[in-house]
């Protein structure tokens, strides 16, 4: 927020509050107030009148911010749901965890797509993702009764999960024998 933005906040605060505006008051807030956005600190005003009588002060402005932020970025979808994916390669945790919170926070600049669901996975590795290069499950299961696809357990004929098949720990050494070549 500028000088200009906060000067219009509080003029319009002092109709619902009768407070007088000052240059020194105006300063004031703006000193608190300037990394705020100005649409977004009006409508956390607006919000503060609807909902308090008391007086606004500059803590209400904030924290209705980050009420609004905080909103916004609640219905923001984002990696690993439809709408929005990291350009960054997943396997670069870092870089697709940092586009993943920079998408985010555009959601709570009200620039990236909203809807009702709440972005849960950042930060977090599906299973499949942890053992991804350290187990056999980075290969499909060759046993006949299994046949489990890459990154989910081996099963018994009934259902219940097991240690992987020894097929699948061959093929797995075989698969890591063979990415060691391409790496060294």
């Amino acid at each position: 927020m500028n000088l200009e933005d906060v000067q219009d906040l509080l003029t319009e605060a002092s109709a619902f509050d009768g407070r007088m505006v000052t240059e020194e008051t105006v300063a004031s807030w703006h000193r608190l107030l300037r990394n705020l956005d100005a649409a977004q600190a009006m409508q956390a005003m607006r919000t503060h009148f609807e909902t308090e009588d008391r007086r606004l002060m500059p803590v209400h402005v904030i924290q209705g911010v980050k009420k609004l932020r905080a909103d916004l970025m609640g219905n923001y979808q984002g990696p690993g749901l439809s709408v929005v994916m990291p350009q960054a390669d997943p396997d670069n945790v870092m870089a697709y965890l940092r586009e993943g919170l920079a998408l985010r926070s555009q959601a709570g600049d009200g620039v990236a797509s909203n809807v009702l669901e709440l972005e849960k996975g950042i930060g977090r590795m599906p299973n499949y993702m942890v053992s991804r290069e350290t187990t056999a499950m980075v290969v499909a299961c060759r046993d006949p009764d299994c046949k489990a696809i890459p990154g989910r357990q081996c099963r018994t004929k009934r259902g219940d999960t097991r240690a992987p098949h020894s097929e699948r720990v061959d093929d797995f050494l075989v698969w890591k024998e063979g990415k060691d070549q391409y790496s060294a």
